[in-house]
């Protein structure tokens, strides 16, 4: 019987990554017979079925889904999953042995919880240059030394990423209909476009139905980061698809708008800060109002509030 739904989401991998990935899940210690396979190709420019052997697999199935994006890539995959817990895992995501026996135990021993995850820790290719250190936030960096859970909806620090979340089938289904549902949609990241949340949501979704959200020690996954994602340039893009994301989410379940960025209170504020600000501070604090001018517009078209263009 299939208990866990291995999801892996890639686009226009890098070989020696997913090569890693794969082996990862090849040596886990929970049996193949207990868990599931699947390789969504989420519209890479070249295609990438059959070109990795799953063969050592007694359940793996390679699919392609072409709308873009990270969110449609992890629908698609509840869409085909078979199991009663999925795992979402990215393509640069090197499990623990021992992640999904130890992601099917949390959910046997903890049944008020709908989704968990564990610790993140970054391998990166090259050294990040010291002044970038305090922004390497952004990519996905956990350290959990004990567990700690809520079911309250957006209490800090229990957010579980994206990249090794385990989530129970039936919110999953839920999250499926809420993203089917919604005016606003949170897609993922989208090719070159950063917009995150969509891991939020699912978070937000599974507290909305009275679950809750964990993080455990136990669960360990290396992330592989290539050199040019600790690069300056690619980290104030990051920032600003983060930002966007969040005030998207602040509005959608809170109804709390983006502040206006030109309003004169604002303006006063971009005044100071450019004025104390250099080098690449500056440049993260204009990609941060470039996210509240980003996330109104973004409101204003989808919802037609009316908002203003201040």
């Amino acid at each position: 019987m299939i208990a866990i739904s291995v999801i892996i989401c890639t686009h226009n991998p890098r070989k020696d990554y997913l090569d890693r990935v794969l082996d990862s899940l090849r040596v886990q210690t929970l049996p193949q017979d207990q868990w599931e396979l699947l390789l969504i190709d989420n519209a890479s420019v070249e295609p990438i079925l059959n070109r990795w052997d799953l063969s050592w697999h007694p359940a793996a199935r390679q699919i392609r889904e072409d709308e873009l994006g990270l969110a449609s890539a992890r629908l698609r995959g509840i869409a085909e999953a078979g199991g009663g817990l999925l795992v979402f895992v990215d393509d640069d995501n090197v499990l623990a042995p021992n992640f999904l026996a130890e992601a099917q135990r949390i959910g046997h021993e903890w049944p008020m919880l709908a989704v968990w995850g564990g610790s993140v820790i970054p391998e990166y290719e090259t050294e990040p240059p010291s002044h970038l250190r305090e922004y390497l936030r952004g990519i996905a960096y956990v350290d959990v030394k004990s567990p700690r859970w809520s079911n309250v909806l957006g209490s800090p620090g229990v957010w579980v990423n994206g990249g090794g979340m385990c989530l129970r089938a039936d919110v999953a289904a839920a999250y499926r209909q809420h993203y089917d549902n919604s005016d606003l949609r949170l897609t993922g990241r989208s090719g070159h476009d950063l917009i995150s949340g969509e891991d939020r949501e699912i978070c937000n979704v599974a507290c909305g139905l009275g679950y809750g959200v964990g993080l455990f020690p136990e669960l360990l996954l290396t992330h592989l980061i290539p050199r040019w994602r600790i690069g300056e340039q690619y980290l104030v893009r990051l920032i600003e698809g983060i930002e966007t994301s969040l005030m998207l989410l602040e509005f959608k379940w809170n109804g709390i708008l983006p502040r206006a960025p030109y309003s004169g209170v604002e303006l006063l504020r971009l005044l100071k800060h450019v004025s104390i600000r250099r080098g690449v501070d500056r440049r993260m604090y204009m990609a941060r109002r470039r996210a509240m001018r980003r996330a109104r517009a973004m409101i204003r078209e989808v919802l037609q509030l009316g908002i203003g263009s201040s």
